[in-house]
């Protein structure tokens, strides 16, 4: 791992020039979950055998298969029992900053969340990443393992972070889903847009344009425009939805990566509401475009027959299904927090999150969800200075 780390610690991570750092700051991924697979399939099934022939045909022929083959995935997801441990379904979602206007910059992974499901209440536990948590194992933030992970798993890059961060929470990670600014935009437009409350309206006047080639502009200026949002409840098209969770550089606390964090729980919070709306089920071409989508992008990391077969367990509590959010509790604004920035030396030039403690991170990622998992033998991945 040291043979690829120096080169991509220099180029991504390290201070650089100005205008070099403008170039490099072109985006951030965001994480979103596929909450709406789990509801929207479920009901899916049933409802083709309670609307009229001409709805389950829209549905059909949206979802691009057929009614034999509707048949065949619910008789096979019945009998099908779902990935667990302690009652928990674990995904880790990757929103991964990989732009067409990047060239050849490497795709780190901005939005690292843990969605987690606890399929005897039907709660859904979120807990969000730093992008800047430190690993001192593999001398790195946690968001370049995603580029570490296609020199060490080619097929399947996103093996490697989850691995390291199972070892670093002692939770068990069944399925990864790696999401790209083009997918979660088909999503929010398939949707319809998403709800959100804006609970701190903001004004970031350097949010990266998506629109130009940052290798052809000579005033980095050129390379941001100026984007706001007012406090209440917004109905974002999927275009709002994007800068509203990527945003940045608002120049106060809205600028942090843990506001930025929570806006993008907030969307996924979003769009759980309006998965929850009788509405939505209604529409069956809207939701064989659904189907048709996560069945094209997202079937070999999390099959429809699994996906199925997990909202299954979770129908008895379809009515009191609730997501609850977390992020990491930082040292020293909070006594207990298991993570913190040590200081900027000479020997530690980068802005990072490193682990306070390494058995209080576990303890802390694992109630975070709601799981209790016996903590395993704990290696020291902390050097807090």
């Amino acid at each position: 791992m040291s043979d690829v780390a120096s080169p991509l610690l220099t180029t991504t991570e390290q201070s650089q020039s100005d205008t070099f750092s403008l170039k490099k700051t072109i985006g951030s991924a965001i994480g979103l979950t596929f909450l709406f697979v789990l509801l929207f399939i479920a009901i899916t099934t049933a409802a083709l055998g309670i609307f009229a022939y001409q709805k389950a045909t829209q549905f059909v022929l949206a979802a691009d298969t057929s009614f034999a083959e509707l048949k065949q995935l619910a008789d096979e997801a019945w009998v099908h029992e779902p990935t667990v441990t302690n009652g928990h379904k674990n995904i880790l979602l990757l929103g991964v900053d990989s732009l067409a206007q990047r060239g050849d910059i490497p795709a780190l992974t901005d939005t690292m969340m843990l969605l987690s499901i606890d399929v005897t209440t039907g709660k859904l536990h979120t807990l969000s990443f730093p992008r800047d948590l430190w690993s001192e194992s593999y001398k790195t933030k946690i968001n370049a393992l995603y580029f570490y992970g296609q020199e060490r798993y080619p097929d399947s890059p996103e093996q490697f972070p989850a691995e390291v961060l199972s070892d670093l929470t002692g939770i068990p990670i069944h399925h990864t889903l790696v999401l790209s600014l083009d997918q979660v935009a088909h999503l929010i437009d398939i949707l319809g847009g998403v709800t959100v409350e804006v609970e701190t309206g903001f004004i970031d006047t350097q949010f990266p344009r998506e629109d130009v080639d940052i290798y052809s502009v000579s005033d980095p200026k050129a390379l941001y425009k100026t984007i706001s949002f007012e406090a209440g409840i917004q109905h974002f098209t999927a275009k709002e939805a994007l800068e509203y969770m990527r945003s940045r550089h608002s120049g106060d606390e809205e600028g942090t990566d843990d506001a930025r964090a929570a806006r993008q729980q907030q969307v996924i919070a979003g769009v759980l509401s309006n998965l929850k709306q009788r509405d939505f089920y209604i529409d069956t071409e809207r939701l064989g475009r659904l189907y048709q989508f996560y069945s094209s992008e997202f079937e070999s990391a999390l099959s429809i027959k699994e996906a199925l077969s997990t909202a299954r367990i979770l129908y008895p509590y379809r009515e009191s299904i609730e997501l609850s959010r977390s992020i990491f509790s930082i040292y020293p604004e909070d006594p207990q927090g298991v993570i913190t920035h040590p200081k900027v030396t000479r020997l530690q030039p980068q802005w990072i999150y490193q682990i306070v403690d390494p058995v209080a991170f576990k303890t802390f990622a694992q109630e975070s969800i709601g799981m209790e998992v016996p903590l395993t033998t704990v290696t020291d991945d902390s050097n807090v200075q």
